[in-house]
């Protein structure tokens, strides 16, 4: 998997929408996993053509939830 550009330790560093690839950086997770999230509707995401955009707040959501 490529490093990419953002700290996953701050969130205020992320884009306001995420790949899939960024979101499995942050959650140290597989692509698999991720998109069973989003199948499962525990991440929002946006579908443009092929590819699925993860908004931040979903995801920073999501953090929270499985967090408490």
């Amino acid at each position: 998997m490529q490093n990419l550009k953002i700290n996953i330790l701050d969130s205020s560093t992320w884009p306001e929408f995420l790949t899939v690839q960024e979101v499995c950086q942050i959650l140290r997770t597989s692509r698999n996993t991720v998109y069973n999230l989003i199948a499962l509707e525990q991440l929002q995401s946006l579908r443009l053509g092929t590819t699925h955009r993860i908004p931040k707040d979903s995801l920073l959501q999501f953090i929270e939830r499985e967090e408490h």
